[in-house]
């Protein structure tokens, strides 16, 4: 009896072992792609805190998008970084979000900001960061970098129109259409020499 007890113990020992040789494996494979997304993400110049914009670098309308973020955002409140790269990518799994959904802007702020400021967002893959899309996103920013009646304008659009409906017409018209309507380039924004600091891609 008892040797029959030491056969099921070892047996169930050994049938563990490639098991536990799987999980090992699997826990090594992410923990060094984790180390590689965060090697890129400390080159660029992320730090934790940092408050960014991630667009279609090839999107001509995107690319306004951030212009006009850049001119009203004095302070430099915002980074900014293209879904096409390798930080866009990175982070957009960090927030665990397809790193191939090139159809809407996506901020992604730290939860004390954020909690701070309120708003209605999504908290992506981690707890510590909150992330905005859509309409969401746009009027969010909006709201922050510009004064008098545009900020005004944002902050009751949020409040008083549907979320649904706005990203409705954000889904439906006006991603979809970006392209046809406002062109796009071969390459994303060309950054001046005193805009790098802002631009995670450069």
């Amino acid at each position: 009896m008892i040797s029959k007890l030491i056969f099921v113990r070892i047996l169930a020992c050994t049938s563990f072992i490639p098991s536990a040789r799987g999980v090992s494996t699997m826990m090594l494979s992410e923990l060094h792609s984790k180390v590689n997304n965060d090697d890129i993400l400390h080159q660029a110049g992320y730090q934790e805190g940092d408050r960014l914009i991630l667009y279609d670098g090839v999107c001509n309308l995107c690319n306004g998008w951030v212009n006009f973020v850049m001119k009203r955002d004095r302070e430099g409140a915002y980074k900014f970084a293209s879904l096409q790269g390798a930080v866009g990518k990175t982070l957009m799994k960090r927030v665990g979000r397809d790193p191939s959904d090139l159809s809407t802007l996506v901020v992604i702020e730290p939860m004390e900001i954020a909690t701070a400021q309120r708003g209605n967002s999504d908290m992506g893959g981690r707890t510590d960061l909150v992330v905005y899309d859509k309409s969401e996103a746009v009027l969010r920013v909006v709201e922050q970098v510009s004064s008098g009646a545009l900020r005004q304008l944002a902050r009751w659009t949020r409040l008083l129109v549907p979320r649904w409906l706005r990203n409705f017409v954000y889904s439906n018209i006006v991603a979809p259409n970006r392209y046809l309507i406002f062109g796009r380039t071969e390459t994303c924004r060309r950054v001046l020499p005193h805009e790098k600091h802002r631009f995670l891609d450069v």
